[in-house]
């Protein structure tokens, strides 16, 4: 089971003592909401013109704190917490919403057979499925913890490799990849770094290759965004960003995501 605040709270003042804990979420919690408001509030003019070219990063969604959290999150659910989830934002069923993202966006544009990359596996809530499609699936995430747990939950297939992102997808040869899956990952990164992200893309996607991204699909106000822990990048931005990197957009999926606002854009190189 994942912690609740609470329980947490409690095991660190175990672990490490209370003036350790009270630091600890002043600077990481705290001082963040703080930092965030401040970076919103002076970039407010970008934010109400929702400009595709203006791009607003968070200080609580740098690559150093999405390392943080992930690292020290619980997994022992398999991120299957957030399919749950689906019932309170939509009130559908979980794992018919599942399923159907799974048969509208995975298999109907995914090939069989082919390269697959996925970026941010988690716990291999998608890799479960990712593995059924592709001849060989490669993982990569910038938290090293989420690639042991799936090593170990996916130890018996050798069709499976694991990457640690450490700058960028320098592991990768160009062309080399025919399918790139996201989901769940991009809303939580800013947009600083999906820019470099996309560039890889651009990089190690075959010509024709298809690239399937879950992300953030409005820039609306703090309040909107605490829903979720999303990242501000909007539809146009992100549209903006593949056209400079000359990816070109085969669709945005507003109705199949869990959560309102956000979006699955779909390109090809």
């Amino acid at each position: 089971m994942v912690e609740s605040k609470r329980e947490r709270v409690n095991n660190l003042i175990k672990e490490k003592g209370f003036l350790w804990t009270v630091s600890y979420i002043f600077n990481s919690q705290v001082k963040e909401k703080i930092s965030d408001k401040y970076a919103l509030w002076i970039n407010k003019k970008q934010l109400d013109a929702k400009d595709e070219k203006s791009f607003i990063d968070l200080p609580s969604h740098t690559v150093e704190e999405n390392k943080r959290l992930w690292n020290n999150y619980d997994w022992s659910e398999e991120g299957e917490e957030w399919t749950s989830e689906v019932q309170k934002y939509k009130g559908i069923d979980p794992n018919q919403w599942k399923k159907q993202l799974i048969n509208d966006l995975m298999i109907k544009n995914f090939t069989a057979n082919k390269t697959i990359l996925e970026i941010g596996p988690g716990a291999g809530r998608w890799t479960e499925h990712l593995r059924k499609i592709g001849k060989r699936v490669i993982l990569a995430d910038i938290t090293k913890k989420c690639l042991d747990v799936c090593q170990e939950r996916f130890k018996d297939d050798n069709k499976i490799e694991y990457h640690l992102i450490e700058n960028n997808l320098d592991f990768l040869p160009e062309n080399s990849i025919d399918q790139i899956w996201s989901y769940d990952v991009f809303v939580h990164i800013n947009p600083s770094d999906i820019k470099k992200y996309i560039k890889e893309f651009q990089r190690v996607l075959k010509p024709g290759g298809i690239a399937i991204i879950h992300h953030s699909g409005m820039i609306s106000d703090y309040i909107d965004k605490k829903e979720g822990w999303r990242s501000f990048m909007g539809k146009n931005q992100f549209s903006k960003i593949l056209e400079d990197n000359n990816l070109k957009i085969i669709s945005q999926n507003e109705d199949l995501v869990h959560l309102k606002g956000d979006i699955v854009s779909i390109f090809s190189k």
